[in-house]
């Protein structure tokens, strides 16, 4: 869709656009503004708050395909063109992205402690990281430290082995910095402290 709609507006005819007699210059503007304006997807696949310019997106695409119906094979390849340069650049962009989450992820299953603890505070999106081998429960069993309370970790660290990941980690692995703190989280962290129990995972350790 999208190399089409680029595909239409590359095609129009300014003059017809500026004089107010084609609809692809206020279609291509309000695309280009609503994703200007949009928030933050974070790692969302789909763009969810794209979803109010998909009408438009589809008029100008509609548009483009008209194009790719002429007679030249210039529109063709342009546009085939066009869709190898979006699809190569999306697919760096995930692979990016992604690669962090999946270093700690790793991380995560080469520990030989029997609970992980993943502390959120300082990495954005590491509750995801909540999850078994592949995504079956087993060993490590993963938790995250900010839903439990006192007396659950009181009872982890009585019986099992615990490991903790946290930005200690997610820094050297590329995983971005969250903006935020948890003060009940800090207390059970230091209840841990006091309790020798909870070792902070470290890359490459």
């Amino acid at each position: 869709m999208v190399p089409l709609a680029i595909l239409a507006v590359a095609g129009m005819r300014w003059r017809d656009a500026l004089a107010g007699r084609s609809i692809i210059l206020p279609l291509g503007l309000g695309c280009v503004i609503a994703l200007a304006l949009a928030l933050h997807q974070g790692y969302g696949w789909g763009f969810r708050y794209a979803q109010g310019s998909i009408g438009a997106f589809c008029l100008l695409a509609g548009f483009g395909w008209q194009r790719l119906r002429a007679p030249s094979l210039r529109p063709v390849l342009l546009g085939g063109a066009l869709s190898l340069v979006v699809a190569a650049f999306l697919t760096v962009r995930a692979h990016d992205y992604v690669a962090p989450y999946a270093a700690a992820d790793r991380l995560v299953h080469t520990t030989r402690a029997d609970v992980v603890l993943v502390d959120p505070r300082g990495g954005m999106f590491v509750t995801d990281l909540v999850r078994g081998r592949h995504g079956v429960p087993g060993a490590p069993m993963v938790m995250n430290l900010s839903m439990l309370d006192a007396d659950d970790v009181d009872a982890l660290c009585a019986r099992y082995t615990v490991a903790v990941l946290d930005w200690t980690a997610f820094r050297p692995l590329g995983v971005g910095p969250a903006r935020w703190s948890n003060g009940r989280t800090a207390l059970l962290r230091d209840r841990m402290v006091r309790r020798g129990c909870g070792t902070a995972m470290a890359v490459g350790g």
